[in-house]
């Protein structure tokens, strides 16, 4: 999304991912009118359904690249087991493999941005 300074890209993107509410028009996601979703069923949304990739990278520094995908995990409820594993085969996927057990200072800015 790109736009001149004040053209509402921030705002788009907060309510896109329900953290603002639209003054007027609907907004439906996976067929569901987000109006009518209560705070619990928002949060689910927004913990399992929506994510976003900033310009900066919001990683811990003092956990290496494997903790720091199990960490939203860990929030999800999913258990320790089951949560290494996915998280191995998610750096697998973005091929950081071999980097996962690196502090985000030692890696470069695009193993960042897919971690």
């Amino acid at each position: 999304i790109m736009g001149p300074s004040g053209s509402g890209k921030s705002t788009l993107m907060n309510t896109i991912g329900m953290l603002d509410t639209p003054t007027s028009g609907q907004y439906f996601l996976d067929g569901k009118e987000v109006a009518g979703l209560g705070e619990k069923q928002l949060a689910k949304v927004r913990n399992q359904e929506i994510g976003f990739v900033f310009q900066q990278f919001f990683l811990l520094s003092k956990m290496n690249a494997l903790q720091n995908v199990e960490l939203p995990l860990i929030y999800a409820g999913v258990s320790a087991s089951k949560r290494r594993k996915l998280a191995e085969e998610y750096l697998e996927k973005v091929e950081l493999t071999e980097r996962s057990h690196h502090l985000p200072s030692e890696l470069s800015g695009g193993q960042k941005q897919r971690v």
